[in-house]
């Protein structure tokens, strides 16, 4: 069990040590939910971890649509392919989530239904500026009862 604690250790040791080559992120983004059927608006913060690896938590408020509102929460892991000098990312993503709706009509009128289990998916980011990128991701979410795609566009100030 000592071999595993100090393994740990120095894993998060040596990412932390070399996360300075990358930039953290804090972002904004234009999302869409099969599960919630509507639009959303999120959030997210990056955090690199050593050259090529960020965690990547996100939250997703989805505004009412066909008679349900709700929101998503993820933490997700990106490895960074770079591209064209830099500028341009692509990255697989690989998380956990959670998901909750809301239902305001019918016989689930006031109910909720909440979802978790794992996402798999893939993005892209363009640096526009030196700290101004955009990005788009695709996830599919493999949840309790049910699966989400969500489809999401968005701007990040990356410092």
């Amino acid at each position: 069990m000592k071999k595993f604690y100090l393994v740990a250790i120095l894993l998060v040791a040596i990412g932390t040590s070399t996360s300075a080559q990358l930039l953290r992120t804090t972002a904004v983004s234009l999302d869409y939910g099969s599960y919630s059927e509507g639009l959303g608006i999120g959030f997210r913060y990056q955090h690199p971890l050593g050259d090529h690896f960020r965690l990547a938590p996100n939250f997703t408020y989805y505004f009412k649509s066909n008679e349900k509102n709700g929101w998503a929460l993820n933490a997700d892991l990106h490895y960074l392919i770079g591209l064209e000098n830099e500028k341009a990312h692509l990255y697989p993503i690989l998380g956990l989530g959670v998901v909750s709706i809301k239902y305001h009509s019918g016989d689930r009128d006031g109910m909720s239904k909440n979802g978790y289990g794992a996402n798999v998916g893939f993005g892209a980011q363009y640096m526009l500026f030196k700290q101004i990128g955009v990005f788009g991701e695709a996830k599919y979410a493999m949840l309790t009862g049910t699966d989400q795609l969500a489809i999401g566009i968005g701007i990040g100030y990356h410092f």
